[in-house]
């Protein structure tokens, strides 16, 4: 804390002062390796705890945690704010649909609330927190990023039998039969990349929280028409005449 060791967790410490201070939680090596440092700055308000809890893993995008703070806000009501990273996940609070990150709840029940959080490519998230009355409940939430999927060596071989199957007698023919190519739209193009769901959203905008227009499958590939401001984002025509957006997480554009 502030470059100080303090101890190890659990840890609780009752008398620090105000103001802002930087955290770092060093994790124990495991037998399975290095586990990745996690390091943030928090601001303390006097007579509010502050708690942190956090998941290592090898790297800090497959970590996960959050962190639960209040702010005085006076009245008679609690109310809550839920943050995210990554930005624009799916927010139910206590089973109810509250939109998409940042969340910001003005009246919300005193007492304990079951937060969930959900993204594409991200392992769901369940915080349970407890509201006060006069305070708003900040909730910070990081998400773990899910495994990359990898390619099946097997799988797709061309020109050898998949294990398990019988090989059909080959019959004389003039001209051996081959699969016609798949036919790729002119250059550029976007191809959809593999993704954790087997399946990719098509957006009306360059928006996680846009409305879902379509789901599109990796390798398919579609006519390139625009990239977003900041590069997240591609336009394809996913059918004729029919326009969407699509994450470049799981897409790429070839030229």
């Amino acid at each position: 804390m502030d470059d100080q060791q303090v101890g190890t967790t659990p840890y609780e410490n009752k008398k620090l002062n105000p103001g802002e201070i930087s955290l770092r939680l060093v994790p124990q090596a495991t037998a399975g390796g290095a586990l990745a440092t996690w390091e943030g700055k928090l601001r303390l308000t006097p007579g509010i705890q502050t708690i942190i809890d956090r998941d290592f893993a090898e790297t800090l995008a497959q970590s996960s945690g959050y962190s639960l703070s209040f702010d005085r806000i006076g009245g008679k009501e609690a109310a809550m704010s839920i943050i995210s990273t990554p930005d624009a996940a799916g927010v139910k609070v206590d089973g109810n649909s509250q939109g998409f990150t940042p969340v910001v709840l003005d009246s919300v029940g005193e007492g304990e609330h079951r937060i969930l959080l959900t993204a594409p490519g991200y392992e769901d998230k369940l915080v349970t927190a407890k509201a006060t009355n006069g305070h708003r409940l900040v909730v910070t939430v990081q998400l773990s990023q899910l495994p990359q999927p990898t390619a099946s060596a097997s799988a797709t071989t061309p020109g050898l039998p998949v294990l398990g199957q019988t090989s059909p007698t080959p019959k004389a023919s003039p001209e051996p039969k081959t699969t016609p190519a798949v036919s790729l739209p002119p250059k550029p193009y976007i191809q959809v990349l593999n993704t954790p769901t087997g399946w990719l959203r098509v957006r009306t905008d360059p928006s996680s929280a846009a409305t879902e227009a379509a789901k599109v499958n990796p390798g398919q590939a579609f006519p390139f028409k625009d990239t977003s401001a900041d590069g997240n984002w591609y336009q394809i025509e996913y059918k004729p005449g029919d326009f969407g957006w699509v994450s470049a997480q799981y897409a790429k554009k070839v030229e």
